[in-house]
């Protein structure tokens, strides 16, 4: 299976998704202070957080030295990094794209089969049932 430009594009939403979760991960589960000091090449020696990217990207940082997670630009940095990442990794990668429409393509049938209103889905669940507990009362 080759990949389409479909196939780009909703991979393009997930790695959005992906960049955006990236984003609140590292502003949220961050225990120590990416910028330690005001001068940018001390804390880029001192610090594991902060790199050269972080400075010419303009990574935002509060008073407290964290990364902030109100930050557009943040987000900004963050998705764009991993869109552009995972479109270069499909493009690049052999067979990456191929699995990765595959993926598309399962996902799409499995949403397909979501019920579509609430009758359906006490039909749903109905048929659940019957396949779970039929076969135990009858042994």
């Amino acid at each position: 299976m080759q990949a389409g430009v479909y196939h780009f594009a909703i991979a393009g939403l997930g790695f959005c998704l992906i960049g955006a979760a990236a984003h609140a991960t590292r502003a949220i589960f961050n225990v120590l202070p990416d910028r330690l000091s005001d001068n940018d090449r001390m804390d880029m020696i001192l610090s594991d957080g902060y790199s050269l990217g972080d400075k010419i990207f303009g990574t935002e940082y509060d008073d407290a030295g964290y990364y902030r997670l109100d930050s557009l630009r943040n987000l900004k940095n963050s998705i764009a990094a991993t869109l552009i990442g995972g479109w270069a990794a499909m493009l690049l990668a052999p067979g990456l794209s191929a699995s990765i429409a595959r993926g598309v393509e399962w996902a799409e049938l499995a949403l397909g089969s979501l019920p579509a209103s609430a009758g359906d889905a006490d039909a749903l669940v109905r048929r659940a049932q019957n396949r779970i507990w039929k076969p135990c009362l009858t042994q």
